[in-house]
């Protein structure tokens, strides 16, 4: 049973009532951020779990610009949530988050963009609000409801940070944001490349589509990273990597224009160059990334941008996942990129 009501006659209107997959321990106690002006009267709210021993990481589904779904991955589950919220649209977009056996989401930070009518400002400029915090001594979590074009509300029964002064630093990235005349959103993600020990490259998922959309680092303590985008209903082989070693990406060009990464390959030793093995790879272009400094990936639905870096960021931007990594007090490494792979995809 999800709802019961009393009225006074059979003609009395009552008002749709919010549906729930796990229904709050406390009524009473919850309030609602709506994210969107067109929101609908009747809510469905699915949970997000914020901790748990048995949570391995966390993904979220965009299309184009709008966030459609939001998941906690447990181990041996089943894949079929993919299918939900319109994660199998043509420009749905799959970002994953690995986490450690003690990481827990502690908090939740809304992203506003300034000017807020950004249809025509290519650069907006980015601010973050928290929302709410949780403090760990009772399980944490919240609700969001979707209809399937975007989440448009959200539901709490924590405590409501909004009235505190505590804005984290404006961000300002080109990397981070496109206009909607460009069609898509430009996703920005890094990871460290010191210290990986095993690669799995995720192959695209769009129908009609080829190539690799984003890697999954190990890392010799242990812990993963990943940059682009994933499903893991879509991953290829581990590949291991070795220290002395090199990764290359092989781009290939398209005949409308731009091209889109088909294979990666890690290369015991270094080398100089390297060449197709397979026919169907003899007219690829490779890039070579070597195991030290970070990997930049960004990208849209159709185009990603890849690039190494190797020392101190010498324009004064700081992406996103970079910003967060510094609020959390892990080390913030200063790096200037060294070279860049433009690769736009189908």
């Amino acid at each position: 049973m999800r709802d019961l009501r009393i009225v006074e006659s059979p003609e009395e209107v009552v008002p749709a009532a919010a549906k729930w997959s796990l229904l709050p321990p406390d009524p009473v106690a919850i309030w609602y951020l709506d994210l969107d002006d067109r929101a609908s009267d009747t809510h469905c709210f699915k949970v997000l779990e914020c901790d748990g021993p048995n949570i391995t990481n966390y993904s979220a589904c965009f299309v184009d610009e709008d966030l459609v779904y939001l998941h906690a991955h447990r181990s041996s589950e089943d894949l079929s949530f993919y299918r939900e919220g319109g994660g199998d649209r043509l420009f749905a977009m799959w970002l994953y988050y690995p986490v450690e056996q003690s990481e827990r989401i502690i908090e939740v930070w809304r992203l506003k963009r300034r000017p807020k009518s950004s249809h025509d400002i290519s650069v907006p400029e980015a601010m973050w609000e928290r929302v709410t915090s949780f403090n760990g001594l009772q399980p944490s979590r919240f609700w969001f409801s979707s209809h399937g074009d975007s989440v448009d509300c959200l539901a709490f029964d924590s405590e409501d940070k909004r009235h505190e002064k505590t804005e984290a630093p404006r961000v300002r990235d080109p990397s981070i944001w496109s206009s909607r005349r460009d069609s898509h959103l430009i996703i920005s993600t890094s990871a460290r490349l010191v210290g990986v020990t095993e690669v799995v490259p995720c192959r695209a998922w769009a129908p009609g589509s080829s190539g690799i959309v984003r890697l999954i680092f190990t890392y010799s303590d242990g812990h993963k990273e990943s940059v682009g985008q994933v499903r893991l209903d879509h991953l290829l082989p581990p590949n291991e990597a070795e220290p002395t070693g090199d990764m290359w990406l092989g781009a290939r060009a398209l005949p409308s224009g731009g091209g889109i990464v088909e294979s990666m390959r890690l290369i015991p030793g270094s080398s100089q160059t390297i060449h197709g093995g397979a026919p169907n790879q003899a007219d690829l272009n490779w890039a070579r990334t070597a195991w030290r400094g970070r990997v930049h990936w960004d990208f849209r639905y159709r185009q990603c941008f890849v690039r190494s870096n190797e020392q101190s960021n010498a324009l004064g931007y700081i992406s996103i996942s970079t910003l967060l990594e510094s609020w959390a007090g892990r080390e913030r490494e200063k790096e200037e990129a060294q070279g860049q792979l433009i690769v736009p995809g189908r």
